[in-house]
């Protein structure tokens, strides 16, 4: 379905109607975004329990929702298809039982490569400053990489003259990912302050999930 329709669904629904649309999930599984954005959680949990139990996986389109549930229960399928991305990081992160397996996952996804944007955000998401050392080295090659990653330096340093580092202009999207595409590529001024940089030069906040300039760093000539 497109997401106009998912959204007008979330919007305009109204509440006496939670029931249908919990209802319909057996048959129309791509309702769980619209169940989920409207907070009907207690209604569509069996339901939603029920068709994962008899798929013995949680679909791409329950995903979310399993998670707003956050309930252990789900978890054991959550760990049979584990697909590296930011939501999922933030997710295993926040639940105890699933916290302590996280970093290992994220150093193995890290030493067999990457594939996709999701990917590499999701390692940035984590802190992995290996995957910081790759971006720094790509600042001034043109790749993707800067693209997808840019927005994950805090470069709070001001320049020699005073001045602060000049937006990536990149926009982040709900869920802590950036947009990789159609866009305009990152500034020639913030690769210009990104150049010469290295990992160690950055201390990883996790509230803010950026990778933050250490004030002590000397600003680039």
């Amino acid at each position: 379905p497109e997401s106009a329709l998912l959204r007008a669904l979330v919007a305009g629904l109204p509440e006496e109607q939670h029931g249908e649309i919990v209802s319909r999930l057996r048959a129309a599984p791509w309702l769980a975004s619209v169940v989920a954005a409207r907070g009907w959680l207690a209604e569509a949990k069996p339901i939603v329990l029920d068709l994962v139990r008899r798929a013995k996986r949680i679909s791409r389109d329950l995903l979310p929702l399993c998670r707003a549930f956050r309930d252990p229960v789900f978890h054991e399928w959550m760990r049979k298809d584990f697909e590296m991305d930011v939501p999922t990081v933030l997710y295993w992160e926040s639940m105890p039982d699933l916290a302590l397996e996280l970093p290992p996952l994220l150093a193995r996804a890290q030493r067999d490569g990457w594939r996709t944007f999701k990917q590499f955000q999701a390692l940035l998401t984590g802190g992995q400053s290996e995957m910081l050392t790759r971006l720094l080295r790509d600042v001034n090659s043109g790749g993707p990489e800067i693209t997808w990653g840019a927005g994950y330096l805090e470069l709070s340093v001001l320049d020699a003259a005073g001045n602060p580092p000049p937006p990536t202009g990149l926009e982040r999207r709900p869920g802590g990912q950036f947009r990789p595409y159609n866009q305009p590529p990152v500034s020639p001024e913030f690769r210009q302050w990104c150049a010469g940089l290295r990992a160690d030069d950055f201390t990883f906040d996790r509230a803010k999930r950026r990778f933050v300039r250490k004030p002590s760093t000397p600003p680039p000539p």
